[in-house]
């Protein structure tokens, strides 16, 4: 067998923080087993593809990536991992062009020496995502993904909290928990796990990933509050501001439970982020329920709205519903959404100007550097002004000397 010394391998990751955090992970093995890893678009003896199937669309990129390297490179390995590949039958997975399918339990396994995932370092970034859950207990009526992922599993504290003292050493100063339902790792248990991540030198900011609105309570914000490193951006999932809607998506919580929790945030910091996703176009939503989510979406000013026209996704509830909408009308409710959310987006960024604010500076543009704020608004600052040697420190800018965007 040749070297892997001389070995080339390139990723693709489609979906989630999860994938990438879980890429991420797996670039990390290859490269403590020897390989060098590459542009997706350069030749490559191996090619991994970290698939996603939350939507129709999803699959159908997973598959072209899939055929895309085997395009590139007709004699080289192509590993195919992810929530795709944990949906597939046997004769769809036999009608795949690729040498090798992982699930997502055994992703540590795409390099035999490796023993388990774990990230030593990710050089490229300042920022880095650290997922400490995987799986899902939810089960809403639209989503694959509790059915590819399985049940909820907590990763060990001691193991997570390795993992970030492995990243600050390496120079990391922010860490973004994530996992597919992170709000299942307990309330106590993420504000003892922050309060510990804040004590790791190093560390100067700790986010959370999507939370659900049922884990807001004032002893959660108070444990967070006293952690200096914390970011008061928050992604509340909604999905539907009617409760008609949110039933028929099992979610587990009303409009105005929703509201109270936004309310309970923004008692607690003067400016937090409140951003969120909504499914437009969901089976059975009439024009009336769609008018009372939409009326919702724009009382509660979200700084940013991730908007989806629904999409069916064969064994799920919903799939099985009836009263689906076609493809132009959950469109036309989407362009609707969108315009709510750019006026509120632009409302919410105002708030800033001629403001001090805090911005870690994570990468330059030959132009710009280019940071964000701890509610992760955008910022860019003029190299000519600030100097290279901003990039991966804390910097406080004021007035109009930082754009917005």
């Amino acid at each position: 067998m040749e070297n892997k010394v001389n070995k080339k391998v390139a990723f693709h990751t489609l979906g989630c923080k999860v994938n990438i955090c879980e890429t991420e992970a797996m670039i990390r093995i290859f490269e403590n087993s020897g390989y060098t890893v590459v542009d997706f678009n350069e030749k490559a003896d191996i090619y991994v593809i970290n698939t996603c199937s939350v939507t129709n669309i999803a699959d159908r990129k997973s598959r072209q990536m899939i055929h895309r390297a085997r395009k590139l490179a007709p004699d080289a390995v192509i590993v195919a991992t992810g929530c795709y590949v944990e949906g597939l039958d046997e004769e769809s997975a036999r009608q795949l062009d690729c040498d090798k399918l992982i699930d997502n339990a055994h992703k540590n396994e795409i390099v035999a020496r490796a023993e388990e995932i774990a990230i030593t370092k990710m050089g490229r970034h300042t920022r880095a995502d650290v997922k400490i859950e995987d799986g899902c207990n939810q089960f809403c009526s639209y989503c694959i993904i509790p059915y590819r992922r399985g049940r909820v599993s907590k990763r060990p504290e001691d193991s997570i909290l390795r993992e970030v003292g492995q990243l600050a050493a390496t120079g990391h100063k922010e860490i973004v928990l994530t996992g597919i339902h992170i709000s299942s790792y307990g309330r106590d248990e993420l504000v003892h796990l922050i309060t510990e991540i804040g004590k790791i030198d190093g560390i100067e900011r700790i986010r959370l990933g999507s939370l659900e609105p049922r884990l807001i309570d004032a002893e959660l914000l108070n444990g967070l509050k006293k952690v200096r490193q914390f970011c008061p951006h928050f992604h509340l999932s909604l999905q539907s501001g009617c409760d008609r809607t949110l039933k028929a998506m099992n979610r587990h919580y009303t409009a105005d439970e929703y509201r109270q929790a936004v309310n309970l945030v923004r008692s607690f910091w003067e400016h937090p982020a409140v951003t969120t996703d909504v499914i437009a176009g969901f089976p059975g939503e009439t024009e009336e329920d769609f008018e009372t989510s939409k009326a919702f979406v724009d009382e509660m000013k979200f700084y940013q709205m991730h908007i989806f026209p629904y999409s069916r996704r064969k064994g799920t509830v919903a799939d099985r519903m009836p009263n689906q909408l076609t493809l132009a009308e959950k469109q036309k409710r989407v362009d609707e959404l969108e315009q709510i959310n750019d006026s509120n987006t632009s409302e919410f960024i105002r708030y800033y100007i001629g403001r001090e604010i805090e911005v870690l500076i994570e990468e330059s543009d030959g132009e710009f550097l280019i940071g964000h704020t701890p509610e992760y608004v955008r910022v860019r600052l003029p190299i000519s002004r600030y100097g290279d040697e901003c990039i991966n420190t804390l910097v406080k800018v004021t007035g109009e000397s930082f754009i917005l965007s």
